[in-house]
């Protein structure tokens, strides 16, 4: 609950200051968390391996 009520208040703050989208990254290892970032809206837009990190991450977007 506080996490989504975090990410809502993000995402009208966002609108306000005029953002068109929200953009994250998850690792690809962690299926249950992209599971409730696709059911919140966003959509895999690539993949990126992060220097420093032995995982790739999904890139996501949720348009506004």
């Amino acid at each position: 609950g506080v996490g989504r009520a975090l990410h809502d208040a993000a995402i009208v703050e966002a609108r306000r200051w005029g953002a068109r989208a929200l953009m994250l990254d998850t690792p690809m290892g962690v299926p249950d968390l992209l599971a409730l970032y696709k059911s919140w809206g966003y959509r895999v837009v690539g993949d990126v391996q992060w220097p420093g990190k032995n995982y790739r991450s999904y890139m996501l977007e949720l348009a506004l």
